[in-house]
């Protein structure tokens, strides 16, 4: 997913629904972007599945089509996958090659322990 996806993504989930203008409205100080280059996103994440649509009126309102969790879980899942192998290879990497202070590699075995409760 590319940051511009992830940044369409955390409006909509803000919003709950948004129409175009409304989602280039609230990326104009951070992208900047004209309306049809928002509504190019629009459409190709809708063809990807990431957005849901529905015509009201003559405008297009969308909405994410799975929340922040799902979505951050996928997202891991797949970066993990494709940069480490595995979920598994990613957490070696953490334990071992990350480069963690002390600290951080105590809160990362704590979260890990806390979360088999």
């Amino acid at each position: 997913m590319t940051d511009a996806e992830w940044d369409i993504l955390e409006v909509l989930w803000r919003l709950e629904h948004a129409t175009s203008s409304q989602v280039a409205e609230a990326l104009a100080q951070r992208r900047g972007w004209a309306p049809s280059t928002v509504r190019t996103f629009l459409a190709r994440m809708k063809d990807k599945g990431m957005l849901e649509a529905d015509r009201v009126g003559k405008n297009w309102v969308y909405r994410a089509a799975s929340g922040p969790t799902e979505t951050r879980r996928s997202a891991w899942q797949s970066f993990a996958q494709t940069a480490f192998g595995s979920v598994g290879g990613a957490l070696r990497f953490l334990a071992q090659d990350a480069k963690l202070t002390q600290a951080q590699k105590s809160r990362l075995l704590q979260m890990l322990e806390a979360k088999d409760d």
